[in-house]
């Protein structure tokens, strides 16, 4: 039984071995190169490196990407080429856009590809290249002379931060007051005040279409003038007024001078007949009644105080 197991285990070994020499093989196969772009930088500025390999068309490879660690410098982003390849070899080139933030006067990179082997990889690395860093300020001298200088320079004011928190404190604790004991009127004043300046803007726009139409005396004008007449009066009383025909509104409001007023301003658009003294009467009907929609919203407004 212990000469059984002594051969699986020399076997075992055996193979192990063929696997290493075949990768070591494959490796020494490769050919891997990498260099910077220039030979100096400075502190934060962008340095390329670029990375190229030439390997059989069988071997399965990657590069590094934004995961490896580039110490000293820092990825900035990176750009892959197509692989290109022949009968016999394929060739991968990649470049990376890098930055150092180190002190070190000489700073050197090499990169690795991995040679992928199941679950496994094998590293091979290129050449370590090296740049040099430009100094940007001059040393010290040992014993540094001081200048005196008595030339007044005001220092401007800072910000007093908790000044400014305790008084935002204050106002928002006023506000809350505010809102707590007045709330209610404020909403009230505020929706008459909305309220009023829409009556006022549409008394403007009426009129204007109003004129428009006992000048022309066309069915465009009419249609125009009755739209803005309906598209008012439903943001006053929040009712589809500009969907509703005539009979459906007069069943809202029964009333014979609105409902012949209607009827006549229909009649006319399609008709495209127009008497000047009717017509007047007509939109002086619809304007009485915005008016006394309007008047009505007001006062309904007052009792919720």
């Amino acid at each position: 039984m212990y000469k059984i197991y002594s051969n699986i285990i020399s076997l075992f070994s055996l193979v192990m071995l063929c696997l290493q020499t075949a990768g070591l093989l494959q490796a020494q196969e490769l050919s891997v190169k990498g260099s910077f772009n220039k030979d100096s930088t400075k502190i934060g500025e962008e340095v390329v490196f670029s990375l190229s390999v030439s390997y059989p068309r069988a071997v399965d490879l990657v590069f590094p990407d934004s995961t490896f660690n580039f110490y000293p410098f820092e990825f900035l982003k990176g750009r892959y080429f197509t692989t290109r390849s022949d009968s016999l070899m394929s060739f991968d080139s990649a470049v990376y856009y890098l930055a150092t933030y180190e002190i070190e006067p000489v700073q050197k990179l090499r990169l690795p590809v991995y040679i992928l082997k199941g679950k496994d990889s094998l590293p091979v690395f290129t050449k370590a290249d090296s740049v040099f860093l430009i100094e940007m300020i001059d040393e010290l001298p040992e014993e540094p002379v001081f200048l005196s200088d008595n030339t007044f320079f005001k220092i401007p004011a800072q910000f007093n931060h908790p000044y400014f928190f305790i008084g935002l404190g204050i106002f928002a604790f006023i506000t809350l007051l505010v809102i707590l004991f007045f709330g209610k009127k404020i909403r009230v004043a505020y929706k008459r005040w909305k309220i009023r300046k829409g009556f006022e803007k549409f008394i403007l726009m009426f009129e204007h279409h109003k004129k428009e139409l006992l000048e022309n005396k066309n069915s465009a004008s009419a249609e125009k003038l009755l739209s803005i007449w309906k598209g008012y009066l439903e943001k006053l009383d929040d009712k589809p007024y500009t969907k509703m025909t005539t009979r459906e509104i007069c069943n809202l409001y029964p009333g014979d001078d609105l409902k012949n007023s209607l009827r006549e301003l229909d009649k006319s658009i399609y008709s495209g007949h127009y008497n000047g003294d009717t017509m007047e009467n007509i939109i002086n009907t619809l304007i009485g009644f915005t008016r006394e929609r309007y008047t009505s919203l007001l006062s309904s407004l007052d009792h919720d105080r």
